[in-house]
């Protein structure tokens, strides 16, 4: 009985000992965020990168704002009237766009990696970071 009592109590230490679950934080934004375009509005989301705009009279139909991940649906303008926007204003806010063909962009920051992606009557921006 005493082994046995010995054994719990060093699993119930051990169990004690185990790493902290890793917590995520927001991705670190500019002292100044950058601009929003004329024709843009700004987006008002809690995790969503510095200056990332939506163009005026976006209709949005949903939208995800985590630490991790931002997405944006929408169901106007047209995917490719989205994709010029995006394509303008993504290096403008410092991305690099990786790929671009068939109104769908891929793109990425030093936190950031995104896509933005048009399918009929829909059209949808992502935006994932890794854990800081």
């Amino acid at each position: 009985m005493k082994r046995l009592l010995a054994a719990a109590v060093a699993l119930i230490a051990l169990a004690g000992c185990a790493a902290d679950e890793p917590t995520m934080t927001p991705a670190t934004q500019p002292a100044v965020a950058p601009s929003v375009p004329e024709d843009g509005i700004a987006l008002n989301m809690e995790f969503a990168p510095a200056g990332l705009s939506v163009p005026s009279g976006a209709m949005v139909v949903e939208e995800i704002d985590q630490v991790n991940n931002i997405t944006i649906v929408f169901s106007a303008p047209t995917g490719a009237e989205l994709a010029a926007y995006y394509r303008r204003t993504l290096p403008e806010l410092g991305f690099t766009i990786t790929a671009d063909a068939n109104n769908s962009l891929l793109f990425e920051d030093a936190q950031w990696t995104g896509g933005f992606t048009a399918s009929g009557a829909y059209s949808a921006l992502t935006l994932r970071t890794d854990w800081e």
